[in-house]
């Protein structure tokens, strides 16, 4: 019986020690995020954070990274979701071939942070293709559709999506999947191309219709 109780005793301190070693760690994460948007926003203005985004899908996925997020709410909007996902590859587009979008006080972003402290900003489809690999199937596309909209943003902070709740169709320009949350009123989709590279991003709020 005594050792069975020096085990728990030891389980409880290895837990304790666990614990306060992820409090730290998440410390040093937010002083690094902190530090980054000095020197690189320090004229933007945010509503929420820096607070952390977890999920055991997150966890799995990226066992060696953190996640970070600054948010703020955009006005809700209506519209055609592939003719969103259309618009915003064009301004990727534009944006590689050197065009500048005006810029607006308000930041929305999220960051992963790896164990050696480094930062990698996830804002553009370009972030999230360094980070992700390219998809190959339906499941992979639901898979990682969840995983950049659950990361992703704008329209509404980052939260917990499930790749059960992604649908996903492919055509001769690769996959879109989408998503829509009607209780927590916004939708989401993700544009693969056919080598399966993501290539564009939208999650938005919906406008509330009066009944």
């Amino acid at each position: 019986m005594l050792r069975g109780l020096l085990a728990l005793a030891c389980v409880c301190i290895g837990g304790a020690l666990l614990a306060k070693a992820a409090e730290q760690r998440q410390k040093g994460d937010l002083a690094i995020f902190q530090d980054f948007l000095k020197e690189k926003y320090k004229d933007k203005k945010w509503q929420i954070g820096p607070s952390p985004i977890e999920t055991p899908e997150l966890k799995q996925a990226f066992p060696n990274l953190r996640f970070y997020y600054v948010f703020t709410a955009p006005p809700a909007r209506t519209g055609d979701l592939q003719a969103e996902l259309k618009r915003l590859r064009e301004e990727e587009l534009k944006r590689k071939q050197g065009g500048k979008k005006e810029g607006e006080p308000w930041l929305s972003l999220t960051v992963a942070i790896d164990n050696q402290g480094k930062l990698q900003p996830l804002a553009s489809p370009a972030d999230f293709k360094k980070l992700l690999p390219a998809v190959n199937s339906h499941v992979e596309a639901n898979t990682t559709a969840a995983l950049i909209l659950t990361l992703y943003p704008s329209g509404t902070k980052p939260s917990r999506v499930l790749a059960d709740d992604v649908s996903a169709i492919r055509d001769k320009d690769g996959w879109s999947c989408s998503f829509s949350n009607r209780e927590a009123s916004y939708s989401g989709g993700v544009q693969f191309n056919p080598e399966g590279e993501v290539v564009a991003i939208s999650k938005y709020r919906l406008r509330q219709v009066p009944p």
